[in-house]
């Protein structure tokens, strides 16, 4: 399964329960994976192991898990795909961390900069959402959940960052509303590289309504 993969995403582990993400390509000349995994300030010190491995495609979703560890599963990588898991002992990969201080500390989302640059969609429209989140270790991830208000479907977004706005967009189309509802904004969520989140849902969020005329 994973030999249609061209990148296997890989997740570190701490004794801690720290969690790195890391995505390394398959290589043309021997068809391995390669990667390695940089030691830097902002790591939990003590001994860390794969803790998981996945190998998305177009079909599928496989993952290799430690015995011992419980996964929670795909935020947004896995939608709409099957999940197979092969269970193994990873401790091969285990090694100890000295010197460094974890980075304990969540990103900051600035709520007053969440909006829309339009409240209303036509038949072939865009409207794009964008915030401003920041953090001292690099982000993994800023994402966005909306929900349908007639199917109650909900629609999960990575935002891309802008570097010339300094600020994270996601870009929804007219497509996405099927035949009938209003697309409520109900959560956006800023994840640093060391897996400290910030979610604000709901009340916390100013109220962001997009209707497609």
């Amino acid at each position: 399964m994973a030999l249609g993969s061209e990148v296997a995403r890989v997740t570190w582990g701490s004794e801690g329960d720290q969690k790195i993400v890391q995505d390394i390509e398959r290589s043309s000349e021997d068809n391995i994976f390669h990667g390695e995994l940089k030691i830097e300030e902002g790591m939990q010190p003590g001994k860390w192991k794969i803790d998981h491995i996945l190998f998305p495609d177009s079909y599928s979703y496989a993952k290799v898990t430690s015995l011992m560890q419980e996964w929670d599963g795909i935020k947004v990588l896995g939608q709409g795909g099957s999940l197979t898991s092969v269970v193994d002992d990873l401790s091969f990969s285990e090694f100890t961390v000295q010197g460094t201080k974890a980075d304990g500390k969540a990103p900051v989302v600035r709520k007053k900069s969440i909006a829309l640059t339009k409240k209303t969609v036509k038949k072939k429209g865009k409207a794009k959402l964008y915030v401003k989140a920041s953090d001292k270790s690099p982000m993994r991830y800023v994402a966005c959940v909306w929900k349908n208000t007639a199917t109650k479907e909900l629609l999960y977004g990575d935002m891309i960052y802008n570097r010339k706005k300094s600020r994270y967009e996601y870009t929804l189309s007219a497509s996405e509303f099927g035949k009938k509802g209003k697309l409520r904004l109900i959560c956006v969520e800023a994840c640093d590289k060391y897996g400290n989140k910030t979610t604000l849902k709901n009340k916390k969020l100013p109220k962001l309504i997009l209707i497609r005329k």
